[in-house]
C-alpha cells in the first residue's frame, strides 16, 4: 500500500464519525432523528438534549474506534 492509501485508511473512521455524529445538526430545524418536530416543541430541553448525547455517544464511540484503528 502506498502511504496515501494507508493515511486514507486510517482517517475513514474518523470521517465518518464526524459526519455521523453531526448528523442531527446538520438536517432540518424541525426534523429529528428522521421525524418532524411541530416547532412548539423544538424547543424542548429534552430534545436538545437528545441530540447532544447522540453526538457524544457516537464521538465517544468514533474516538475509541479512532484510537484502536491507530493502534494506541
Amino acid at each position: 500500500m502506498t502511504v496515501i492509501t494507508t493515511a486514507m485508511w486510517l482517517m475513514l473512521p474518523v470521517l465518518e464519525t464526524v459526519g455521523v455524529a453531526a448528523a442531527p445538526w446538520a438536517t432540518d430545524r424541525y426534523e429529528m432523528f428522521g421525524v418532524t418536530v411541530p416547532p412548539a416543541a423544538f424547543s424542548d430541553i429534552r430534545l436538545a438534549g437528545l441530540r447532544r448525547n447522540y453526538s457524544l455517544t457516537v464521538g465517544g464511540f468514533g474516538g475509541i474506534l479512532a484510537l484502536v484503528d491507530f493502534g494506541v
